[in-house]
């Protein structure tokens, strides 16, 4: 029981960061507040956003950057711009579009971010660490032997196959032939033409 009213609180404190972005102290306030608390809330406020070029914000209660989002990204004082979680420095940034950290080279909807230390860089479905990479033109994760058009990633077999329509990859069977650039069978030997 104490578990779900938590998780309900969670979810309420989390709505009502979603309802308004960045506001200025100035905003309407509670009527509780004293006029000398309300003073002394402004004037740090003020302070904080001397020191860092930032905006107060009433929902996260605190000095935020430019592109904060509610509930989502906090100032990163080493980077210097709003940061999700979680966040590499010097090697992601916000999306705000996607709503979380993404790399260089992200593609909204497409490429997530890989945390993996040997990768740390934007891949795509079915990526697999050393294995493939991001390809710009196909906007899908291949094999280092990766031919635009021409081949395609298989998860099953782990490596580059046809992706053309004159012979199909049969997993297990079948794999593509980078002396004769199509897909053969295993018991396939080159001819030299």
């Amino acid at each position: 029981m104490r578990h779900v009213a938590a998780a309900l609180l969670g979810l309420l404190v989390l709505a009502g960061c979603m309802q308004s972005r960045v506001e200025d102290p100035s905003a309407k306030e509670p009527e509780q507040i004293s006029p000398e608390m309300r003073r002394a809330r402004e004037a740090a406020a003020e302070a904080a956003r001397r020191d860092s070029g930032g905006a107060w914000c009433e929902r996260c209660n605190m000095t935020v950057l430019l592109l904060h989002d509610c509930g989502v990204t906090v100032p990163c004082d080493t980077c210097k711009r709003e940061a999700a979680s979680p966040h590499v420095h010097g090697l992601n940034r916000y999306c705000a579009t996607c709503r979380r950290e993404a790399g260089e080279r992200h593609v909204c909807g497409v490429t997530k971010f890989c945390f993996a230390p040997m990768c740390r860089r934007e891949a795509a479905a079915n990526h697999v660490c050393d294995l493939t990479v991001f390809c710009d033109s196909c906007r899908k994760e291949v094999g280092h032997e990766h031919v635009c058009g021409i081949t395609t990633w298989c998860v099953k077999c782990r490596a580059e196959v046809s992706a053309g329509e004159d012979f199909r990859h049969v997993c297990g069977k079948s794999h593509y032939c980078q002396a004769c650039l199509r897909e053969v069978y295993d018991e396939h030997t080159c001819i030299e033409r």
